[in-house]
């Protein structure tokens, strides 16, 4: 498993490191149609290779935590809350690196957050691209508050994909 587990860390930052620095445009090729797909701007590309470095990081206190420590036990509160940053900062860089995907596409967008000037800074620039773009400020954790948001969006325009790159859980201390 261990080695899995490097193997796939190694993607992540050998990925990352290519996207951040090269920012090359490219296809990514659909599951099942090759020939159709999502094209990425070099912006999309570095902000995907950021967040492939951020899971890297991630990942690599993971291991180190779980085979290279002693004792071998579920890291304390400091630990938890880095790791959590980490992931957190991931699933913006990647969140924002889609939404220009789908700008780019001309899809109208519903962006969800709690913080209101980054929401902004991305509504922005998916805006440059002709998107149209919508922003709601709202907390995962309230369920009443993001089903009355997505609700209302989708009443008036009928929902035909949804990138939920943030959720809840629970953490063990």
């Amino acid at each position: 498993m261990r080695s899995l587990q490097v193997v796939m860390l190694m993607l992540c930052v050998l990925g990352g490191l290519f996207l951040l620095v090269r920012a090359p445009e490219f296809f990514l090729p659909a599951q099942w149609d090759p020939s159709i797909g999502r094209s990425f701007d070099p912006l999309a590309s570095r902000l995907l290779g950021a967040g492939l470095l951020a899971l890297a990081a991630a990942g690599a206190g993971y291991i180190h935590a779980m085979y290279y420590s002693m004792p071998r036990r579920l890291p304390g509160p400091a630990a938890q809350r880095r790791h959590f940053a980490l992931l957190l900062a991931a699933l913006v860089l990647i969140g924002a690196a889609l939404a220009r995907l789908y700008a780019r596409r001309r899809a109208r967008l519903l962006l969800i957050g709690r913080d209101e000037a980054r929401l902004a800074e991305v509504a922005a620039a998916c805006a440059s691209e002709a998107a149209l773009v919508e922003t709601a400020r709202a907390d995962v954790r309230e369920r009443a508050a993001m089903e009355a948001v997505l609700r209302d969006f989708d009443d008036r325009h009928p929902l035909d994909i949804v990138v939920a790159n943030a959720g809840v859980t629970h953490i063990l201390a």
